[in-house]
């Protein structure tokens, strides 16, 4: 099967990860603990929303492993997640929020670029064609969390609302023009 993010997806990754890696010098929030747990009682001046994610998300089953830890996705794995991120530093399990997108781009089968061109303008961040089937995947949404902007630690608020909401993934941008937008995988 072949698989690509759109280059908004991209963009986006870039931006988290040098948005985390100022964070990570003291620039920015910092996530805390598992579900039921405010955002803020880790000291980083959090938010009164605490998380509580849907059925998509757990943060229970692997959450005794660290997220770095190699054994954290095949924990995930073995518990029927087939994705994994992080909160807190710990371990959490998660499926989609979304299945793939097969009709949007099904008429979309003559290339590859043909199939990922049209999911990329669709919203999507990735696509497959297998099998002469063109399907989406990795819907992103900007709005859902959009609140978040105004919360005093907005990086955390973001992440809380995003899990909150059934997304695995989240880009904050805090310069700019901010943006929490919450990613599917």
């Amino acid at each position: 099967m072949q698989l690509a993010y759109g280059r908004r997806m991209l963009e986006r990754v870039a931006v988290a990860v040098l948005v985390g890696s100022l964070g990570f010098l003291g620039c920015g929030g910092s996530s805390d603990s598992g579900s039921g747990v405010p955002p803020g009682s880790g000291g980083s001046g959090g938010e009164s929303e605490m998380l509580h994610p849907p059925p998509n998300i757990n943060t229970t089953v692997c959450g005794s492993y660290a997220y770095a830890d190699p054994a954290c996705q095949p924990c995930c794995t073995s518990n029927s997640f087939n994705a994994s991120t992080e909160y807190n530093n710990q371990c959490v399990c998660g499926n989609a929020k979304n299945a793939a997108d097969a009709t949007t781009c099904a008429s979309q089968t003559a290339t590859f670029d043909a199939c990922t061109s049209c999911c990329t303008g669709a919203g999507y961040s990735g696509s497959a064609l297998l099998n002469n089937a063109c399907s989406c995947n990795g819907k992103s949404d900007a709005t859902v969390c959009a609140s978040t902007l105004s919360a005093s630690d907005p990086s955390t608020a973001c992440r809380v609302c995003c899990l909150n909401n059934g997304y695995l993934g989240e880009s904050y941008v805090g310069f700019g023009t901010p943006e929490c937008q919450c990613d599917d995988f």
